[in-house]
């Protein structure tokens, strides 16, 4: 049995379908009892209603898995401390192996919510347990969550450069190499990149998904004070507001770019190309 946090998450509920496809009974810790059936038909065979944040909740959920797949909460104040409770919680559990759902590059301190997940890799580092970090690129997915606005507005808005490159990889392709690090002692103790196939900049994503699409898309810089506002006014949280406009920063001035290398090697096949990913967005 494996636990998966944050299972009713995007991130979590690929996980769990990749996992349970392969017959692996996983046991799924959601929040509030409305996301049952959503992680149920993804594939969970047990539920656990809980909280992170709460020592008992933890207990609950790892009483009798031999393995446990960490999704923090997203962008979240204390994701450290969270974290942390949930490593020393594996401890008394005597948990086999913990894979912790990373980001690419937790090192850039300008970045805060990329910097508190490299404390606690540090803390799981130095825990005791067998471990595995998986440090994925920004999501194609994220591309997906904006289809319909691409489609009727003509335009693919973000709020930095246009022209910052970035290594995107298909969720479905990170999705896979769990299960491998559960079942394999060659990933255990060890941090893995994963980075999709080719680095683009939002203009050539903007030119696929006119070729894609057969009409033209074009790429915008959105500015970010426009997009803060719209985002304090949807009743985003201080902490989100903040760390998000920080990334964005970053990205205005570096893209987030990584090699395909690692994801190539561990799928044994090339990493899904964005072109390919488009094709799934209308069925």
């Amino acid at each position: 049995m494996i636990l998966v946090t944050g299972a009713a998450g995007k991130t979590g509920l690929a996980i769990i379908k990749a996992i349970a496809s392969k017959g692996t009974p996983v046991r799924a810790l959601v929040r509030r009892d409305d996301q049952k059936p959503l992680v149920m038909d993804a594939g969970a065979s047990e539920v656990t209603i809980g909280n992170l944040e709460d020592a008992a909740s933890l207990k609950t959920a790892l009483n009798g898995v031999m393995g446990a797949y960490l999704i923090c909460p997203n962008v979240h104040p204390r994701e450290f401390e969270i974290g942390q409770q949930f490593i020393e919680a594996a401890k008394s559990s005597k948990l086999e192996k913990l894979i912790y759902h990373s980001v690419l590059y937790p090192q850039i301190k300008a970045m805060p919510h990329h910097w508190q997940k490299l404390q606690i890799e540090e803390a799981l580092i130095q825990s005791g347990l067998t471990f595995t970090i998986l440090q994925p690129a920004s999501y194609m997915q994220n591309i997906g969550t904006s289809w319909e606005a691409i489609k009727q507005t003509g335009a693919l808005s973000v709020p930095y450069t246009v022209d910052a490159k970035f290594s995107m990889i298909d969720l479905r392709d990170v999705a896979e190499i769990p299960l491998m690090a559960f079942a394999r002692t060659a990933f255990d103790n060890s941090t893995y990149q994963l980075a999709g196939r080719t680095a683009l900049s939002t203009v050539q994503m903007a030119e696929q998904i006119s070729q894609y699409l057969g009409r033209p898309i074009v790429a915008r810089q959105q500015n970010l004070e426009d997009w803060q506002s719209r985002a304090k006014a949807q009743g985003m949280a201080e902490y989100a507001l903040d760390a998000l406009s920080k990334m964005f920063v970053h990205y205005d001035q570096h893209g987030l770019q990584a090699s395909s290398m690692v994801a190539h090697s561990l799928l044994q096949r090339l990493p899904t190309a964005f072109s390919e990913y488009l094709q799934t967005l209308e069925k």
